[in-house]
């Protein structure tokens, strides 16, 4: 299968999106003060970086029944995935324990698969959850038809985003929503579709412009829609906010489909960049953390700095990137990054 370069490029960026949501996390901890309108900008601006790893997951693996059985599929996945997902959370707890950051007097087996399994050491690895829910949705959608794949995966793409702004608006004005959902596309199998359907077939140069300018209006519906209710709150209001909000799935879309039709031939300085990381956007996902909660917990810098949250950032992500460099060239290691 070619390699398609704008899917590296999305990969990338997303893995750097990630580093500069939690160096950013202070968001989350509401305040009238300066730091949390800078915070509120990162947030939005960077939200994208989950729903395009699904996106890109979509994109490369729905079709994998073309390459390999169901059977080698999930082994494939899983031993790329679930191994590095259990070493790196136990390796969190031993960290945790190190320094005395939490406290299991009472340990036991349950204890450890409840802080692992539900992601209660490093809350970001709660990714890999709904991810593993993906892979396994993945057979039932490789299945399709190649002939019915576009209409069908459209038909779920828009009951689904629509669903999406009916919940939006029932939470604006107070209503109670019901529970109604596409039951074959629950949770985030809308962005594996769009990954999908992006990737295989073409848009229009009017749908293109359509989706950019859906996906602009949806970053600035995010931002300021989260600026507005949390200031009339009094806290992070999360009416605005959420992976499958339609303010979430119109921006990501947008900026999918922009890289989807983007050059990059001409782009060769920064294509042997993207060459260079490409590999490690796994591995600086495993360990980024590890870094930010080291200086903003135990070292304890000050995590509310501008510059620590921008420049930092691009430090902290540069940093994880050349240490999994490194550790893909140990024997063994090299697995589990």
């Amino acid at each position: 299968m070619k390699r398609k370069v704008y899917l590296d490029y999305l990969n990338v960026l997303s893995a750097f999106a990630v580093v500069m949501l939690h160096t950013n996390n202070v968001f989350w901890t509401f305040s009238y003060n300066r730091y949390w309108l800078s915070a509120n900008i990162i947030e939005s601006v960077f939200y994208f970086a989950v729903p395009i790893f699904f996106m890109i997951s979509g994109a490369t693996l729905i079709d994998y029944s073309k390459r390999y059985s169901t059977k080698t599929f999930l082994k494939k996945r899983f031993s790329k995935t679930l191994i590095p997902f259990l070493f790196w959370s136990i390796l969190a707890l031993v960290y945790l324990l190190h320094y005395h950051k939490i406290d299991i007097t009472n340990f036991s087996l349950i204890t450890l698969l409840d802080l692992v399994l539900n992601s209660k050491l490093f809350p970001i690895y709660w990714f890999f959850m709904p991810l593993f829910g993906l892979y396994l949705s993945m057979p039932l959608l490789s299945a399709v038809d190649d002939e019915k794949k576009k209409s069908i995966f459209k038909y779920i793409i828009v009951s689904v985003f629509l669903l999406s702004v009916l919940q939006l608006i029932c939470g604006i004005i107070k209503l109670p929503y019901f529970n109604l959902n596409v039951a074959s596309a629950s949770g985030y199998v809308i962005y594996l579709l769009i990954g999908y359907y992006v990737s295989h077939y073409e848009l229009s140069d009017r749908s293109r412009r359509i989706i950019y300018v859906l996906g602009f209006i949806g970053l600035l519906v995010h931002l300021l829609g989260v600026w507005k209710t949390s200031y009339m709150l009094g806290a992070v209001d999360k009416t605005f906010k959420g992976y499958l909000s339609p303010m979430s799935i119109l921006y990501a879309s947008a900026l999918f489909v922009f890289f989807r039709y983007a050059s990059f031939d001409k782009m060769k300085g920064l294509n042997k960049v993207i060459n260079f990381l490409r590999e490690t956007t796994f591995g600086i996902y495993l360990i980024h953390y590890f870094i930010i909660y080291h200086l903003c917990y135990i070292i304890q810098i000050n995590r509310y700095s501008i510059v620590f949250r921008t420049f930092g950032a691009i430090a902290i992500f540069l940093t994880a990137a050349l240490i999994v460099k490194l550790l893909k060239r140990i024997p063994v290691i090299k697995q589990l990054v």
